[in-house]
Parts: structure tokens; C-alpha cells; sequence
């Protein structure tokens, strides 16, 4: 292999650096006898003012397969033949002396094609790429004279061969990644935030009319509509509270910082970043730290969207009751065909918070073909959310230790069911024909403004509220009776 006025030579035993003139004439694989003044340049002796005598053509030796720790280790490569196994760091396939940069092990070394040229063109390879380089070993020597660095001269590109591509994913990918679903939690965290304010808001007018509205209620004597509706407002709220204040914890409790973390240690070794991430124990556990943190990050994303789905429905919600408190002396309600265990589902919704926190286990008896109900969805879904806030605080208040709620919907005689039981606390037989009347309750912070509301939205629905239970300790079953809707013509 030449490379300008130097070219090296091999026998059976060793190799060795010659320096002379007339090497553009030196062909690889040529047989020849040199003539020189020894001497010592860098880590290996060499011939100087060397002349030569074309003897023949032969094949090139064989390389020795080593490891590039071993070269530096022995020192007994230098001038030889040799083939290594590496990966590619860096690819400076352009200018005047193109290489590659390559590691094997803890030792980092380059790759040059002695002599550029068309058939000498260093190959553009991606960092992470696992190649094969043939070429004769150049080492040079410390001040000690031990072997401190090595590098390959290759005669042409096709002593670079490619074992394994560069993987897709790199930890660019990875940080671009991270970096994108971080810039998603924050924004979801702000527009949260800001969701909060308008809730915040939102309480304030209703506080605000809800007075106004007990005023004129007392005046034209409908103080109990007004009553009714404060307290149903008031249940939308409480699910509101819960949700928000996890919404907080969750972002209170986000791992993004470690973003933070991760960049400014990436920022430290921006100048050996690649050296960093491989040799390095924090390095090392840098890519696999950010791959589970992006799922982290995604799961936190997933779980706020989910909060803020039923923020959302529950200001909507919020905003009905008011919209229909407000059309109350305009016009009746509107009473359509309504899929029941839709609103049941979006009644559940609304309590799912709370009745998770509380341990409280669900079941569903759907009979299949129940069909639609004739009912005014919007009173309909009020009355579900106060049913499952009731057996909700039944349970809670039971010392039943596996508590659970059944949601029921069956067909009947031209009627559709829809039941929610539970095993909570239960009611005494005196109270059953108590518990609709206005103002009744027996809990110490209850109105006893909800069922009385219910049974009176299901009687202008055409239907009927009832209750049933076996005493203190059995739990209760409360069912919704409504008009089975005409089936839809096809």
C-alpha cells in the first residue's frame, strides 16, 4: 500500500515502513527487493533513501485477524496486514484525506485510503454501523515508546465491508421523540390549567345565579325547583373537583424534569458525545433511560387527556343544567328516543373518579335488545348521576368490605327498566316512602333535595321512580321506569 514517498512491505514474518523516491511507480502485490539506511521513525524502525528492484508479482498476504485492542496492547502489528471488526462513530468521507472514525472496545482509531482516487473513495457510513476494514497497521509510539495509537491504511474502499447497518432508531430519534411528547404534556398541562380557571369561572355565574335563582323561586313560589337545581349543579361540581385536583397531581407528580436532566448531561458532552455514550457507565444507561422515559411520558400524556375528556363533559353537563333551569317556564322538556345505556355510561363517567378512589366495584346486567327509552336525555342523565352518587355514599358508608354498585336495564311490558343496586348501607322500611319527599335526607351533609328532584323529572317523562331494600344492612335498589321507545323503522 502506498501513501505519498512511503509504502510498506511484508514477508512471512513481519512488515516494515519504507520511505524512498520513485514510489508512484509501486504497484500493490509487487515483489520487491529495497536497499536502505535504517533507521527509527516513530514507534517502528524503517528504511530510509530506499531503493528498489522489481523481483515479481505475488498475492497479498493474508491479514491478520486481531482486535484492536491486541495492536495496542502487543505492539507486534505494526507495518502487517491486518483485519478488525468496529463500529463506525463517525463517517469524513469528504476532503483531501477522507477516513472513517471507528471503536472496538475502549479503543477509538481511523480508517484512511492511502491513495484517494475513484477506486479509493472512503464510502459514506452511517454512525452505528458495524464494518469490517482490512488494511496495513501504521501505530505510533508514546514518549515511553509504547504502542499509544494505530491507525489502518486501506488500499481502496473494498477493504471497508459493511456486517451490520446502522440501526433506524438512534438516540436522535429518541430525544426528537421524548422532546415532542414533553412539548405535548406541557401543553396539555397549560391548556388544563387554563380549563381550571374557566370551571373556576363558570362556579362563580352559577353561584351567582343560583342566588338570584332561590330569590325569584321564593318570590313566584318555586323555591324548590330552585333548591333542586343547586344541588344537582352541585353533584356536576364535586366530580369537577375530583378530576381537577388529579389533573394537579399528575402534573405535580411528571417526570419531565428528568427531560431536563438528561439534555443538560448530553449538554456536557456535546464535544465527545459519541465517546460519552459508549464508554462512559452514565452514558451507557443514557439511550435506555431516555426510551423509558418517553414511555412515561406518553402514559402521564394519556392519563391527562382522560381527565381533561371528562373536565370537559362535566362543564357541559354544568351548562345544561343551567340551559335548562333557564327554559323551564318557555317550553317542556325534550323527549326523544334515548339509547339508555349511553347515558348510563356517560353517568358513570362522570362518578368514575370517586368511585375508584373509593374501591368500589361495577357491574353491568345489560339486557341485550333492551332498546330506547322516550325520555328528555338531559333529565334522564341527571337522574342516573344522582342515583350513582347516592349508592356511591351508601357504600361508603356501609362497613361492607367488598362494596359494588350493579347498573340494571331490562324490558318489560312495553317498559324499559333501568336499575342501579348496591350493597351499601341500606334503607329502614319506615323511610321508603319518605326518601322522595322534598327536603328528607339522613345524611348529615345531605339536602334531601336529589331523589325528590328525580321522581319528579321522571314523572314529567311519563315515568316513574322507585325504591326498594330489606332494611339497615341490605343495601337498595332504585328503578327508573320509563316508556319504551317505537322501534326505528328501516
Amino acid at each position: 500500500v502506498t501513501a505519498g514517498r512511503t509504502f510498506y512491505l511484508q514477508d512471512a514474518s513481519a512488515g516494515i515502513r519504507i520511505q524512498g523516491s520513485g514510489t508512484d511507480q509501486i504497484q500493490i502485490g509487487q515483489r520487491l527487493e529495497v536497499l536502505g539506511f535504517p533507521a527509527l521513525l516513530g514507534f517502528s524502525p524503517c528504511l530510509e533513501e530506499a531503493v528498489t528492484r522489481h523481483i515479481g508479482t505475488g498475492s497479498l498476504p493474508d491479514p491478520n485477524h486481531t482486535t484492536a485492542t491486541r495492536i495496542l496492547r502487543d505492539g507486534e502489528h505494526d507495518g502487517m496486514m491486518v483485519q478488525v471488526e468496529a463500529q463506525v462513530i463517525q463517517s469524513l468521507s469528504k476532503g483531501a484525506q477522507p477516513k472513517l472514525l471507528l471503536q472496538e472496545g475502549p479503543i477509538i482509531f481511523t480508517a484512511q485510503v492511502a491513495q484517494p482516487g475513484p477506486r479509493g473513495a472512503m464510502p459514506e457510513l452511517a454512525p452505528g454501523s458495524l464494518v469490517r476494514v482490512r488494511g496495513v497497521c501504521a501505530i505510533q509510539g508514546a514518549d515511553n515508546n509504547e504502542p499509544a495509537a494505530f491507525q489502518l491504511l486501506l488500499a481502496d474502499a473494498a477493504s471497508v465491508v459493511v456486517t451490520k447497518a446502522a440501526p433506524w432508531w438512534t438516540l436522535r430519534h429518541t430525544v426528537l421523540l421524548v422532546g415532542g411528547m414533553a412539548m405535548g404534556v406541557i401543553l396539555a398541562a397549560a391548556w388544563v390549567l387554563s380549563l381550571r380557571r374557566r370551571v373556576q369561572a363558570q362556579t362563580e355565574i352559577i353561584q351567582r345565579n343560583n342566588k338570584e335563582l332561590i330569590e325569584a323561586s321564593r318570590r313566584a313560589g318555586m323555591a324548590e325547583i330552585a333548591t333542586s337545581v343547586l344541588h344537582n349543579v352541585g353533584n356536576v361540581l364535586n366530580s369537577v373537583n375530583v378530576s381537577t385536583t388529579v389533573v394537579v397531581e399528575k402534573i405535580k407528580a411528571s417526570r419531565i424534569t428528568l427531560l431536563g436532566r438528561a439534555a443538560d448531561l448530553m449538554d456536557e458532552h456535546r464535544e465527545d458525545l459519541g465517546v460519552f455514550i459508549t464508554r462512559d457507565p452514565r452514558g451507557k444507561n443514557l439511550p435506555p433511560f431516555l426510551k423509558r422515559l418517553a414511555v412515561q411520558l406518553q402514559e402521564e400524556n394519556a392519563a391527562l387527556l382522560t381527565e381533561v375528556g371528562g373536565l370537559r363533559k362535566n362543564v357541559d353537563h354544568i351548562k345544561r343544567i343551567v340551559a335548562m333551569q333557564q327554559g323551564f317556564a318557555r317550553a317542556g322538556s325534550l323527549v326523544e328516543p334515548v339509547e339508555p345505556t349511553e347515558v348510563i355510561e356517560d353517568a358513570m363517567r362522570m362518578n368514575a373518579t370517586s368511585l375508584a378512589r373509593a374501591g368500589i366495584a361495577i357491574k353491568r346486567q345489560y339486557e341485550s335488545g333492551a332498546g330506547r327509552v322516550t325520555a328528555d336525555e338531559h333529565k334522564l342523565l341527571q337522574i342516573l348521576v344522582n342515583l350513582i352518587g347516592n349508592a356511591r355514599n351508601a357504600c361508603l358508608e356501609s362497613e361492607t368490605p367488598c362494596k359494588e354498585i350493579t347498573l340494571c336495564v331490562a324490558r318489560s311490558n312495553g317498559t324499559v327498566r333501568i336499575a342501579v343496586q348496591d350493597n351499601g348501607l341500606g334503607i329502614p322500611p319506615e323511610n321508603l316512602t319518605r326518601i322522595f319527599g322534598f327536603g328528607f335526607t339522613t345524611r348529615t351533609q345531605g339536602h334531601g333535595f336529589g331523589l325528590h328532584s328525580s321522581a319528579l323529572a321522571a314523572k314529567e317523562m311519563g315515568g316513574q321512580l322507585t325504591a326498594q331494600s330489606d332494611g339497615l344492612g341490605y343495601g337498595a335498589r332504585f328503578t327508573l321506569e320509563l316508556s319504551a321507545a317505537p322501534a326505528a323503522v328501516s
